[in-house]
């Protein structure tokens, strides 16, 4: 809690202790309506604490009647005279309410000073309150209780005669007044409301009812300031909350002493109509709010329509998502992530149909498009010819790598001093550098039948990697230091000798789809178009 918080919430309970508008809901309303989260048990602890600056403020303006009850009591005591402290022991009766009440139901009234939507409903009890006891103290004005003549004898607004009045006041009377304190430990109800209104249904003029709530709030307060400064200073940071509560102290001391005078002055002409609509709208404003807020943290927000998918396939994924990558990195604002589109991968034959079925945009594949389709050539994909890298072959011709492949050659010492047993290992059916290097070398021939299958190509790196006789197919896009790539007809793999066409393994890579792209897709496109980019970028 920083200082202005606490500064703000201090005036906040000076203006509403005692105004009729109940404090405990304006500090529990006012945070809430402002964002500010605090500790629970810090929250609960200030607002009782700052009371305490308005129990200065009550002591300040109310010192002569609380010297002559003080004394009264004093003599008493003294005398044994009871009668004579009759006004002390009332105050005390209609303290005891409460102070049974707060502490039986302390977890209670703690939980509901986190509730913002209990402390507007209860605001609409306190304009409740006020108004019927509006409704009967005019039509019991004309006919006062017996007991409380005197009282009603009174003209509002004299203060030696509302001490008079008091006087008059039965057992039954102050029990009453203080079963309405108890009721105001929930937030939202207004203690000094509900004080006066049951002060106004026992007979008492505003005033009067007004100096007899604020007289027996010293008690309650005294009590509920002491439980919670004991909780206080069991908290871990208690020392660090000192300033704060300081600045709330004296800020609710004074603007609780200032309104304190005022209320007594509008008391004496004027009712509580406007207290009780104002808590009726303040009431129902924040039932409005709550549940606004409620309805909004409930509704999920929405769902953004999904981002057109580009599908590749594995043997190409490398190659599409590295130019991906480079297509983010040259936009305006380099480096953000959102692209308009994604990439999958999936096998060749499920990539075309997902195209064909509306479910991707694009497909960038390394096969002719079906008849009908767009299709643009997006560059050539060079095919590594990959061993063990414990292997002495440095380079094969066509020949030999079709007798390799189909089988007929089964043993590497054929070409090298190596005597380990070919052991081709080749991607699954459909994928395109298996259809490729099909056409290109073995001339309609099939692969032999003992031949490893890979999935993918980091599938294809750890066969090769533990297989002594291994012979794969990788793209040019995907070698590492764990495996070697071998010449092919005198030429290594490079990107050069793929796009020249002097490497004769190779596949092209078209991007196709049943109508062109648009939006973000086709910018890719077109910026693929553009230029050479490296497949290492």
């Amino acid at each position: 809690m920083t200082l202005i918080q606490a500064l703000i919430l201090g005036i906040v309970q000076g203006l509403t202790e005692f105004i009729p508008v109940s404090s405990s809901a304006h500090l529990v309303l006012v945070p809430w309506l402002l964002g500010w989260t605090f500790e629970a048990q810090v929250a609960f602890a200030f607002d009782v604490l700052v009371q305490l600056g308005t129990l200065v403020a009550v002591i300040v303006c109310f010192w002569r009647d609380g010297l002559s009850i003080l004394s009264a009591a004093i003599g008493a005591l003294r005398t044994r005279r009871w009668a004579e402290g009759r006004l002390a022991w009332l105050l005390i009766l209609a303290t005891l309410p409460a102070a049974a009440a707060g502490i039986l139901l302390k977890d209670l009234v703690e939980q509901a000073f986190a509730s913002p939507a209990a402390s507007a409903a209860f605001l609409l009890v306190t304009a409740t309150l006020l108004g019927l006891s509006e409704v009967l103290h005019r039509r019991l004005g004309e006919r006062p209780p017996a007991t409380l003549a005197a009282a009603l004898a009174t003209p509002e607004g004299g203060e030696n005669g509302a001490r008079d009045a008091l006087e008059e006041l039965r057992v039954a009377d102050s029990l009453i007044i203080g079963l309405a304190q108890a009721l105001a430990l929930l937030p939202g109800i207004s203690r000094s409301g509900s004080t006066i209104a049951a002060g106004l249904t026992r007979g008492l003029t505003r005033p009067q009812a007004a100096r007899f709530s604020f007289l027996m709030s010293v008690p309650i307060m005294l009590g509920a300031g002491l439980v919670a400064a004991s909780d206080l200073a069991s908290l871990p940071n208690a020392r660090e909350l000192l300033p704060s509560l300081a600045a709330g102290f004296l800020s609710a001391a004074l603007v609780g002493f200032l309104a304190i005078r005022w209320l007594l002055r509008f008391l004496a002409r004027r009712s509580l109509w406007v207290f009780a609509a104002y808590c009726a709208l303040a009431g129902l404003a924040g039932l409005t709010l709550n549940m606004t807020r409620s309805v909004q943290a409930a509704t999920p927000p929405p769902i953004p329509p999904p981002l057109p998918r580009v599908a590749t396939s594995p043997a190409l994924e490398t190659w599409v998502s590295r130019r991906v990558l480079a297509f983010r990195d040259s936009r305006p604002g380099s480096g953000y992530a959102d692209l308009g589109f994604s990439v999958e991968t999936l096998p060749p034959e499920a990539a075309l149909q997902a195209a064909a079925d509306g479910e991707v945009v694009l497909a960038v594949l390394a096969l002719d498009p079906p008849t009908g389709w767009f299709g643009t050539p997006l560059g050539r994909l060079g095919i590594s010819i990959v061993v063990h890298p414990g292997n002495p072959v440095r380079e094969l011709s066509l020949m030999e790598l079709r007798e390799l492949l189909v089988g007929r050659t089964q043993s590497w010492q054929v070409l090298g001093n190596y005597s380990e047993v070919v052991q081709p290992v080749i991607p699954l059916t459909g994928d395109e550098l298996r259809l490729a290097v099909q056409q290109a070398a073995l001339e309609g021939e099939r692969y032999t039948l003992a031949s490893l299958l890979a999935p993918s190509p980091p599938a294809m790196i750890s066969l090769v990697a533990e297989q002594p006789g291994a012979l794969g197919l990788l793209p040019l896009s995907e070698l590492t230091d764990e495996i070697r790539s071998l010449r092919i007809e005198g030429q290594l793999p490079t990107e050069q000798a793929t796009e020249q066409g002097s490497y004769p393994l190779w596949v092209q890579i078209v991007a196709m789809a049943p109508a062109e792209p648009v939006g973000a897709v086709r910018e890719w496109l077109g910026w693929l178009q553009s230029g050479p980019v490296s497949s290492n970028p």
